[in-house]
């Protein structure tokens, strides 16, 4: 007795078939991690850009609010807030033809970049 062991394609997926669909769900999955990996990223820095727009509304709150008006001119320094350190500077100018100070608040992280992080600008009335 002879088996007839002939194979028709309506068996199943051959083993090429089966390669290419593993390829293609390979190359969604990388692509998924990708967007994955982006996303803890900007979050990451849209965490820091809050941490340091807090800062900036800090500072400006006690510029506006001292009782005396500040001095005309820049100072800077570092501020914490939650466990992350951040430079700020503060820049005062008199606006000319007027009674209000332009209070100028920029923010930057302490690690030695310089790109702003945050800036906010506010006015006082010089008091006379």
């Amino acid at each position: 007795m002879k088996a007839d062991l002939k194979v028709t394609s309506d068996a199943g997926f051959s083993l090429l078939e089966l390669l290419v669909a593993v390829a293609v769900l390979s190359l969604a999955a990388v692509t998924l991690l990708e967007h994955q990996g982006q996303g803890a990223r900007m979050t990451g820095m849209v965490h820091e850009q809050a941490l340091a727009a807090t800062v900036a509304e800090n500072r400006l709150a006690l510029l506006r609010t001292q009782d005396a008006p500040p001095q005309v001119g820049s100072r800077s320094g570092a501020e914490d807030q939650l466990g992350s350190s951040y430079r700020w500077t503060e820049r005062v100018r008199l606006v000319p033809g007027s009674e209000l100070m332009s209070l100028d608040v920029t923010v930057t992280a302490d690690a030695g970049d310089d790109e702003p992080l945050a800036h906010l600008t506010g006015f006082r009335r010089v008091e006379p």
